[in-house]
């Protein structure tokens, strides 16, 4: 790998995710089946565009540069995924042409579990690195939740406004979406690997947002400039 390719790693960003579906699996030769596999990811980058984030049209410009590259035969730093520059340009058209009828589109969807966790980056990322296997909050405390939290909290302050509040957010929509024990043990637990400190999921989001809700009212009362 070039120095010029790890420099330009983060260009193709949005092409990663995008291509998830086919991380070591072959990609369809039928074009139908392709779009299909792609589909929920699709989606997904839809939702965070709606939200803010990259929207299709950067993620399609990415799939463009990637074929570029491709035919240059650069390194795209896409461990497992094979697929022709062709291929990729006829992904980002697929891309550009998505938001035409997308009301349609949604129509009775049932979302995969893979495109929900877009839904939930950082409350996940939470979850498993300080709750899941080896986390280190409930290492230190295994028999108190509240105060895991705590560790958390010491490891993201000063930082906190930028960290927090989307966190607790997360935990709201998760109780929105999900609504019952069972739907967040299986996404959360199972599926994805995150655990609730012992508690009962329905208890445990609840705890995160009154915790960081607490700490946000105690040390970072609101200010931003007009």
């Amino acid at each position: 790998m070039t120095s010029q390719d790890r420099n330009e790693e983060p260009r193709f960003d949005g092409a990663r995710v995008l291509l998830k579906p086919f991380r070591f699996r072959a990609v369809p030769e039928d074009t139908a089946e392709r779009n299909a596999r792609l589909e929920p990811m699709i989606r997904a980058a839809w939702h965070s565009a709606d939200r803010g984030g990259r929207t299709l049209y950067e993620t399609a410009a990415q799939l463009r540069a990637a074929a570029d590259a491709v035919d240059a035969g650069r390194d795209l730093r896409m461990p497992g995924i094979d697929i022709s520059s062709a291929a990729l340009r006829e992904i980002a058209d697929l891309v550009l042409e998505w938001n035409a009828g997308r009301a349609q589109r949604l129509l009775d969807v049932t979302p995969t579990s893979s495109e929900l966790a877009y839904r939930f980056p950082q409350l996940l990322g939470m979850l498993v690195g300080y709750y899941g296997q080896d986390g280190t909050a409930v290492e230190e405390y295994p028999d108190d939740p509240r105060r895991s939290l705590q560790v958390v909290i010491d490891d993201w302050h000063p930082r906190c406004l930028w960290y927090v509040p989307c966190v607790a957010a997360q935990c709201q929509e998760a109780l929105t979406l999900f609504q019952t024990e069972e739907a967040l043990r299986r996404f959360f637990l199972r599926e994805h690997l995150g655990d609730s400190a012992g508690l009962p999921w329905l208890e445990w989001l609840p705890l995160i947002i009154d915790v960081f809700g607490e700490h946000m009212r105690a040390h970072h009362p609101p200010r931003w400039t007009a």
